[in-house]
């Protein structure tokens, strides 16, 4: 086609985008578009922080610029030496006396300004430790890099932080935790931020423990950006590092909701590891680490939530840890607030692994905390699925069961659930839960109320009747050696081998009574002469420490002597009420009891008289009629032992 300047063009019909154009003009969109930063909850306007670090980046950017153009080598000229490679490095050409210098003229430059000094001291450590790292928050010491700083250079540094508000540390706090996620995004060092970020929480843990939620939601915001995500976290971190109840608080409030995150998640189990590798104070702990956080935890290590293998095997082992932190120091009054929640994840679609450790943790409840029963009892009706998972295994496992559940409060709750059960059909169309559990309700009631034979009271019944006999016999008879019991031992020759047994008793006791009176003095003079100089200095401690000891108790003492005599004088005070209302209830008691045991005699001795008759009359009877016989035979037995 022939155009105004007599030329001829092309005329082309432009081809319809396909989809994999779209895509590629999408991701060149957002590589080359402006990029809106979201800090919240650190959205922050330009303080006197960011004006003063702004100059100093400005400086740093031109020096930058400038050292990276080409230059023309002269000839002969020497080759620039190399930078630090590492932070330990980069912190041995740093001294204390050029920060202090730095820090003293911006102090004199802008005197009537310190919200400067800060800026600019920050900016300073920013160009002299302008080392990269490669990895960072991976496999670091907790304190790092403050640990690397030596304790004069450490010492200093807080120091600069003394002379403002807690609201201007905060401002500032907030203003290098910015610079620091933005200078990671561009792939710059960020060691000046994070050592003051170290020692912001130091002072003031409150900075990261008041905002928890806010840092929930940043750290949710950057989960896809692993180095600013990993930041984030250490910086959590730290609230916890000098005290490990913060730490589990801030470990269960912030990162435990985003475990199954690839990025949160490796950190997380790592920071836990070192929490309770520490001690904790239990009762403090279960404040920030109760039913409400156990549980969650609970679901993601006995589920397979998105937690990668390794994690949750790790986990599994730091679990008994948790579990008795959850439980706190009294669980015989704290597991009825786990029973609930525990029943009410039994259901027949979960692991089983998961369900062996929910049903371990029912019989635990209702074994340690007799209130669970009740909780149960009130649940029954509205979880029967998960009653009757619960039951049959009460029911399969009753041999080790029954030994750890209240016998009289389970049997009273298993009566309860045997009637519910016979009113439950007529009123629910779903028959098949209720018949779930009627046979391991009827099971355990016929375990529970089946008589067994008492073993133990009619063996003490007899002990008590057998010793009874033999020290009516020996008095009655005038000594044990005339009495039944003794000529019936010898004939039997029981006299014989006790006496022997005596014999040889005696022999090897007379032996060693001679090897040890002959031994002890030689092997007590060499333990005297071996171990008497360190007894001596033991005792000599002994006493200093009692000295000691006694000095720090004077102000127990000087207690107990001003409070002791008040007790003892209420003690006496209320001595003879006590014995006047116990004497009272004694005397109630004997006189009712005599009452009810007059009356029961008065009934029960016409039949005991009788009874007594019938067998003083029988026996007679017998031994008249058995007499003869065992004469005989005893003549029998007598002629025939002595012939033979």
């Amino acid at each position: 086609m022939a155009g105004p300047d007599s030329g001829w063009e092309t005329v082309t019909h432009k081809k319809k985008p396909t989809v994999d154009d779209k895509k590629a003009a999408r991701k060149s969109f957002k590589q080359n578009a402006a990029v809106v930063e979201d800090f919240a909850p650190l959205d922050l306007e330009d303080t006197s922080f960011t004006a003063a670090f702004n100059k100093n980046r400005q400086n740093q950017g031109a020096s930058r610029v400038k050292d990276s153009i080409p230059k023309k080598k002269k000839e002969g000229g020497k080759k620039k030496p190399e930078g630090p490679v590492t932070l330990e490095d980069a912190l041995k050409s740093l001294s204390v006396e050029d920060v202090t210098n730095q820090w003293e003229d911006v102090k004199v430059r802008c005197e009537s300004a310190p919200s400067l000094w800060l800026g600019d001291i920050v900016g300073f450590l920013t160009r002299r430790l302008d080392v990269k790292d490669p990895e960072p928050f991976q496999d670091e010491a907790p304190d790092y890099p403050c640990s690397v700083l030596d304790s004069e250079m450490r010492s200093f540094l807080a120091s600069t932080l003394s002379s403002y508000q807690t609201k201007m540390l905060k401002e500032f706090f907030d203003y290098c935790l910015k610079e620091m996620l933005s200078d990671l995004k561009k792939g710059q060092p960020v060691h000046a931020y994070r050592i003051y970020l170290q020692l912001l929480v130091k002072r003031n843990p409150a900075f990261i423990t008041n905002s928890f939620s806010q840092y929930r939601e940043l750290i949710k915001k950057r989960q896809n950006e692993r180095l600013p995500c990993l930041a984030l976290l250490w910086l959590c971190d730290l609230a916890g590092l000098t005290n490990p109840v913060t730490g589990l608080q801030v470990w269960s409030e912030v990162m435990q909701p985003m475990m199954t995150h690839k990025v949160v998640g490796p950190y997380a189990v790592s920071s836990l590891e070192r929490i309770l590798s520490g001690k904790l104070d239990k009762r403090k702990a279960n404040a920030v680490f109760g039913p409400t956080k156990f549980f969650p935890l609970l679901d993601v290590i006995f589920t397979s939530a998105g937690l990668p293998q390794n994690l949750q095997k790790s986990l599994l082992k730091l679990y008994p840890k948790l579990q008795t932190i959850a439980f706190g120091t009294d669980p015989s009054t704290s597991l009825r607030k786990f029973f609930p929640s525990y029943l009410t994840r039994l259901t027949p679609e979960c692991p089983d692994n998961y369900k062996a450790e929910l049903l371990e943790g029912l019989v635990h409840c209702l074994s340690t905390d007799s209130r669970c029963l009740s909780e149960w009892r009130q649940m029954y009706d509205t979880h029967l699925v998960q009653s009757g998972i619960l039951l049959r295994h009460i029911m399969d496992t009753w041999a080790e069961s029954s030994g750890l559940l209240p016998q009289e409060s389970f049997h009273e709750t298993i009566r309860a659930f045997h009637l519910t059960n016979e009113e439950l059909p007529k009123k629910q169309r779903d028959r098949k839960n209720v018949e779930r559990c009627q046979v391991p309700c009827k099971f355990l009631l016929e375990q529970i109320e089946k008589k067994k034979f008492p073993w133990r009271p009619v063996g003490i019944g007899l002990m008590v009747i057998l010793v009874t006999a033999l020290i009516a016999d020996v008095v009655v008879n005038g000594g044990f050696a005339s009495s039944t019991t003794y000529r019936l031992m010898e004939r039997s020759g029981l006299i014989n081998i006790l006496k022997q047994a005596w014999s040889k008793i005696a022999l090897y006791a007379g032996i060693a009574f001679r090897w040890l009176s002959t031994n002890v003095p030689v092997y007590y003079a060499k333990a005297c002469e071996l171990c008497g100089p360190y007894l001596t200095l033991m005792a000599q401690k002994l006493v200093v420490l009692g000295a000691k000891l006694l000095e720090l108790m004077d102000p127990a003492i000087v207690w107990l002597q001003t409070n002791i005599p008040i007790a003892l004088h209420w003690i006496e005070g209320k001595v003879p009420i006590v014995l006047a209302a116990v004497e009272y209830h004694i005397t109630a008691v004997l006189a009712y009891t005599s009452t009810i045991i007059n009356s029961v005699l008065v009934v029960v001795m016409p039949y005991i008289t009788e009874a007594w008759e019938a067998i003083s009359f029988y026996g007679l009877i017998f031994w008249e009629s058995v007499e003869p016989a065992l004469s005989s035979s005893w003549l029998w037995l007598k002629a025939s032992v002595g012939t033979t």
